[in-house]
């Protein structure tokens, strides 16, 4: 019955394999045909379809490799032109060293040669892939003699070297189409499926041979006996007993052949009947290249494969592999049936082998020069970036930063392109991601990926290091909250401290040092030698505190020295209570210290506040670096990312999706934005304030990116403003663009008097910052000090100026253009004018408001500005209508009837002043002159200025009320009109000085000596005639004085008068003639003297002679000789009446003139010429001393008055040419001139000589005309 329900079941397994099945499989062949086709398509296309990740690198090798060149020159000479000899060829380079995309770039650019590939993987594990187990596991280490050690091949690691070669043997002969190699017996499953025939067929023959044996197992007729009979009766074709007999024969047979062909290579490993197990392992024979090696020839033969390339053999770390491969290659070569030259390539690290077997084992090494390493990694990385459009989301000094860390190709590669994918992935959710940061983890996770894979489960080096933070923090806690205590401490003793100062408690222990060196005495009189009295002191104190000797002190002057057996720096050690303590008290006592204590806790209680918000960065500055990363101090990238705050606690960010719940994407937007500390962006739309201000902490408060407009006025209209109080004190206080972020406040936020009351009480000096804010303009700070003003809470707006008042009032009255904001802005004017006052503002100019005349009323009639010419020039051309010219000319302004302009100028009166003693105001009318300088409001130095500054006159000096103070500069400005009123009162006031009073007067001559004056009394002529004799008064000055002044000076009053002016009175005859005059001018001098007789000589003369009671000396008599300013007359009188001043020891060149020495050289006749006689002696003397021309012209002016024998005796006395005469026998030569003509016709007429006579030069030697002189001969005799 079973048997039946078998059948039907198989039955309707075939209904249902032709009814449904096939139907299915049908439409399925349909489908994927169809499938198949548009996929084709699609690939003959020449571009493929570009998605986000098409620029992101692979970590394949390339086959275009860079820098490949020489390396691919090296190969080709290998390989082609020593293709007989070198077979083993090593290509060396560190792991990512580029040995694959060398190799790759060679196949692709040498076609004419066939390449096989093998290539086996395995890295940490190195029992996968091939089932390899560690290279310390395939070593057993043996004792040797002597202590040796000797490592012995386990048979492990005959296993794992076996397992090597067969993943090569099946890489070389799976690679193999089988229709190439027909007579491989290396058999393959074909990926062809089990047809349906295949199956039924199959099911057919068992089911067959099952009912078979059922039949003849259960059915009595039909036995194995009666088939074997059958059998015997008609052993022919036709019996189909004999059919079943091969059948069942047959059948068992084929299924043994298969079952051996499949086991034959194993053997039994288990065998358990009671449970029915069975295993086979396969049995463990030669080597599996020897097993396969007819295969491997084979394969070499029909493949015609020029060159096997062999990768990642060096990772398993195990060389026999290289031992066997070598043996291969020389069989294969060897191998008559491989024609062509076989060569093995093996891409390997630098260490596999070492010392000679490195290069014994191979034929040739090519070293390759890795393309990425520390020194070079960062321009890969930015070539990486940069051709994944990446390179400008990470900032480029963490690039380099980094890249010293990284020097692995394919892991750079690896970190762009997971940076890509993290990237394109999260910032869909999170707009504001910092792709810095992002990176930095991207970058931690290649390089620390085990410890990566431990974060999610909460494990690991990263996630534990932020749990020791949480205790670093809690220990710095606890030592602030210890050191706060210390200090309260400090200030509860410090107000129990009774003692005052220092010297006090110095003092009292001093007292007590004196009870144990002397009980009873208090008559110490030095210790250490310091007087008593002076240990108090501090200095003196802590130096005896610093002594370590016994102490040694004196009981007075005269006793000895006792020495104690303690020191004083033992004493305070064992005094209760401790002077250490106490002194402390003392000092903090002090309010100065007191401030500094409780200051210091402030600022721990406010560090203690922010420490557990504290970041990394911060914390290393406050703990100790050592400590923070000790346990991680091997994972030096780690520390780097960590210490500069690229990996933070936030960094679940990088790692997981946001899902909007009770906020949304806007507000983690904003959230994580400002934690990354981004650019700052105050419009961002914020959806759930109260939500989003639970995830910032106190640090994040103090970053720009927490300024959102909406986000403060929510904070602002709540009852808790510290988040935005932190912002200001943290952030905006030291923030350089403090202008730009407080004017968009009041531009943007609602609550615009809270703002700027909470900028003004958080940021200390804000209005001082402002004005100094180097990086806003003049505009900007105006602008923003209205605003500011203006927003002021209305009820005390007034007591947020007080603090900066000097500072407000400077800027703001140098601030010209504030005028015109007034207008533009809507802002309460009359606050604004009023703090203006308040602050004391003077605008210094207001040209940039000169159109705002509202403005300029305002700031007129609050007097709101400086007063200068500029700012009164401006108000007057603009309100009051006058010309550029007019505005500046105080006579105009204060002609104006304006009460506020007028108001201004008299309070403003000094400074009105100021600007006129400075030239840049006029004044135009005397009367407003004489009314600035009575003015006593105006210092008196101003009105000096004004006098010496503008050109006016004062006709009259009385109307001036300091006529006395103010009358020294009017002249000295020449601001005074010259008249003698004026000059009048400058004599009679005994403060001006003379000086300046003669310079008045040489100064104006002119005009007074034009005046009339008649109306001048004697004596003040007498006065000023003296004056006018002063050196101050000039020549011109004192003619013209002298032509207007009737007064005759007699020498008394010219003792103290210089000699020029002596010499022009008496050149003027302001003197009296007389002798008394001339004899008392000796005392003014020699000058004055001669002058004086030139100038009087005809008055001074008695009976024509000199009177004889004048007082002349030599000295005189030559001086007005030498004048020549005589008459030949008046010098005759002078010689012949004082001869007895004659000295005859000299040539008397002043006496030239007078003796006719001109016409006389000349030969001219002086009979009619006045020539003074002179005493005969006197003549003697002079003849001597003169030189030979004079002799001559005294002998011939002489002539007139001398007998013959004087003048024979002269003639020989004087020793001239001419007293030849007297010597020579008929006549002598002397030169033909003037004078020897002369003196010859003087000679002839007294006798001297007989005659003479002209020669011409032509007769004489010497080639002069000459006189010959013929002498008488009685002379001569």
């Amino acid at each position: 019955m079973s048997f039946i329900k078998r059948w039907l079941s198989k039955f309707r397994n075939i209904l249902v394999l032709i009814f449904v099945t096939g139907p299915k499989a049908v439409i399925g062949a349909i489908r994927n045909l169809t499938i198949a086709s548009c996929w084709a398509l699609l690939r003959c296309f020449e571009h493929p379809a570009k998605t986000q990740s098409s620029k992101f690198p692979d970590l394949c090798p390339t086959d275009d490799a860079k820098y490949v060149d020489d390396y691919i020159d090296a190969l080709n000479e290998m390989l082609i032109n020593r293709e007989r000899t070198v077979r083993e060829i090593a290509i060396t380079s560190p792991y990512s060293g580029g040995k694959s995309s060398l190799l790759n770039t060679y196949i692709r650019k040498t076609p004419f040669l066939k390449f096989t590939s093998v290539s086996l993987a395995s890295f940490k594990d190195l029992s996968q892939g091939v089932g390899i187990d560690s290279h310390e596991d395939n070593i057993a280490t043996l004792d040797g003699a002597y202590g040796s050690a000797i490592k012995v091949e386990t048979p492990k690691q005959k296993e794992n070297l076996s397992k090597i070669e067969k993943s090569i043997v099946q890489q070389l002969l799976y690679r193999t189409d089988s229709k190439k190699t027909p007579n491989s017996r290396f058999r393959r499953i074909f990926p062809q499926p089990v047809s349906n025939f295949h199956a039924f067929s199959m099911a057919a023959c068992l089911v067959i041979f099952g009912a078979i044996i059922g039949s003849i197992i259960y059915l009595p007729n039909f036995s194995l006996k009666g088939i074997y009979e059958s059998i015997l009766l008609s052993p022919n074709l036709n019996n189909l007993d004999l059919w079943i007999v091969i059948y069942l024969l047959s059948l068992p047979l084929l299924i043994l052949r298969d079952l051996y062909k499949t086991l034959s290579s194993h053997n039994i490993s288990k065998f358990n009947p009671v449970k029915g197990e069975l295993a086979f392992e396969q049995q463990k024979k030669d080597s599996i290249f020897n097993i396969y090696l007819d295969e491997i020839i084979y394969f070499f033969a029909s493949q015609k494969t020029d060159v096997v390339v062999f990768e990642d053999l060096d990772r398993f770390e195990n060389t026999e592999i290289f031992i066997k491969l070598k043996e291969l290659n020389k069989l294969i070569n060897d191998s008559k049936d491989v024609e062509q030259k076989v060569r093995f390539i093996y891409a390997l690290r630098d260490d596999v082998f070492q010392g000679n077997d490195r290069t014994k084992f191979f034929d040739v090494i090519i070293p390759i020069i890795p393309i990425a390493s520390k020194a070079n990694s960062y321009p890969q990385l930015k070539d990486l970036m940069q051709n994944a459009g990446l390179v400008d989301d990470v900032e480029d000094s963490f690039l380099r930063g980094v890249s010293v860390y990284v020097d692995d190709m394919r892991m750079l590669k690896n970190i762009v392109t997971e940076f890509g994918i993290y990237k394109n992935t999260l910032i869909r959710n999170l707009e504001h991601l910092n792709l810095t940061k992002l990176f930095a983890f991207i970058v931690y996770k290649n390089v620390y990926s085990d410890d990566f894979a431990k974060l999610h489960a909460g494990k690991g080096d990263l996630f534990q290091f932020f749990v020791d933070i949480v205790n670093v923090r809690k220990t710095k806690e606890a030592k602030i909250e210890t050191e706060i205590e210390e200090l309260n401490q400090r200030l509860l003793d410090s107000e129990q401290e009774l003692t005052d100062s220092l010297e006090e408690l110095n003092a009292g222990y001093v007292m007590k040092l004196l009870a144990k060196l002397a009980p009873g005495n208090n008559g110490v009189y030095d210790i250490n030698g310091h007087r008593l009295y002076t240990i108090q002191k501090q200095e003196v104190f802590e130096q005896l505190a610093a002594d370590s000797r016994n102490i040694s002190h004196r009981m007075s002057s005269g006793h000895g020295t006792h020495n104690s057996n303690f020191s004083f720096q033992s004493f305070l050690k064992d005094v209760s209570p401790n002077y250490e303590e106490r002194k402390q008290r003392v000092i903090d006592k002090a309010e100065d210290k007191k401030r500094i204590i409780s200051k210091r806790i402030e600022q721990l209680k406010e560090e203690l506040s922010l420490l557990h918000e504290l970041p990394i960065t911060s914390l290393i500055e406050n703990v100790s670096r050592k400590e923070v990363f000790k346990k991680i101090d091997s994972k030096k990238l780690l520390i780097l990312l960590l210490e500069r705050g690229y990996i933070n606690q936030n960094y679940d960010e990088y790692i997981s999706h946001f899902h909007e719940g009770h906020m949304t994407i806007k507000d983690m937007a904003f959230i994580r934005h400002v934690q990354s500390d981004g650019k700052a962006d105050p419009l961002h739309e914020i959806d759930n304030f109260k939500e989003a201000l639970k995830y910032f902490s106190d640090e994040d408060y103090r970053k720009a990116t927490f300024f959102n407009y909406k986000l403060f006025d929510y904070i602002l209209s709540s009852e808790n403003h510290l988040p935005v109080l932190r912002y200001l004190e943290k952030y905006l206080a030291n923030c350089k663009d403090l202008t730009r972020l407080v004017k968009d406040g009041l531009d943007n936020l609602t609550n615009k008097d809270v703002w700027i009351s909470s900028v003004i009480n958080c940021i200390d000096n804000y209005w001082v910052k402002v004005i100094a804010d180097q990086g806003a303009t003049q505009k900007d700070k105006q602008v923003l000090l209205i605003d500011s003003i203006n927003a002021l809470p209305s009820n005390n707006w007034h007591t947020y100026l007080y603090s900066s008042i000097s500072e407000l009032s400077e800027f703001i009255s140098e601030s010209e253009s504030i005028g015109l904001y007034f207008s533009n802005k809507e802002v309460d004017q009359e606050r604004l004018f009023e703090a203006f006052v308040l602050l004391k503002v003077k605008f210094q100019s207001l040209r940039k408001a000169k159109s705002e005349s509202d403005f300029l009323q305002q700031v007129l009639k609050r007097k709101l500005f400086e007063m200068n010419e500029d700012s009164l020039s401006l108000i007057a051309v603009n309100l009051f209508n006058l010309s550029d010219d007019e505005s500046k000319d105080f006579s105009v302004l204060r002609s104006i009837e304006d009460d506020s302009l007028i108001k201004a100028l008299n309070d403003e009166i000094e400074k009105v002043a100021v600007r006129l003693a400075a030239g840049q105001l006029k004044v135009s009318k005397e009367e407003d002159v004489v009314w600035l300088l009575n003015n006593k409001e105006i210092s008196p130095e101003v009105r000096i200025d004004i006098i010496e500054k503008h050109s006016f006159v004062i006709n009259d000096i009385r109307d001036i009320d300091n006529r006395d103070e103010f009358a020294t500069h009017l002249v000295n400005s020449e601001r005074l009109l010259p008249n003698w009123s004026n000059v009048e009162y400058l004599f009679e006031n005994d403060n001006f000085s003379d000086k300046l009073l003669k310079e008045y007067l040489n100064t104006n001559y002119k005009a007074l000596t034009n005046e009339e004056s008649s109306s001048l009394a004697d004596k003040d002529i007498t006065s000023y005639s003296h004056i006018i004799l002063d050196d101050i008064i000039d020549t011109e000055a004192l003619s013209a004085y002298l032509s207007i002044f009737d007064y005759q000076y007699r020498v008394d009053d010219l003792k103290e008068v210089s000699m020029d002016k002596v010499l022009f009175l008496i050149e003027k005859n302001r003197l009296i003639a007389s002798v008394d005059t001339f004899n008392a001018l000796s005392d003014i001098g020699l000058e004055a003297s001669v002058a004086y007789m030139i100038k009087n000589f005809d008055s001074l003369i008695e009976e024509k002679e000199l009177d004889a009671s004048l007082s002349v000396d030599s000295q005189i008599f030559y001086a007005v000789l030498d004048t020549e300013k005589l008459t030949q007359k008046q010098q005759k009188i002078l010689i012949e009446s004082r001869t007895d001043l004659i000295d005859g020891s000299r040539e008397q060149e002043a006496f030239k003139n007078a003796l006719g020495y001109k016409e006389i050289i000349q030969g001219n006749d002086i009979s009619d010429c006045e020539i003074p006689r002179l005493p005969f002696e006197v003549l003697q003397a002079m003849t001597l001393a003169s030189s030979d021309e004079f002799k001559k012209v005294l002998f011939a002016s002489q002539n007139q008055y001398l007998d013959d024998s004087e003048a024979m005796q002269l003639l020989k006395h004087a020793d001239v040419d001419f007293a030849q005469a007297f010597t020579a026998k008929r006549s002598f030569k002397v030169e033909d001139n003037g004078i020897n003509n002369l003196l010859a016709t003087i000679l002839k007429r007294r006798s001297v000589i007989s005659s003479f006579k002209k020669r011409d030069a032509s007769f004489l030697e010497m080639g002069k005309s000459s006189i010959e002189v013929f002498v008488k001969k009685s002379l001569t005799t």
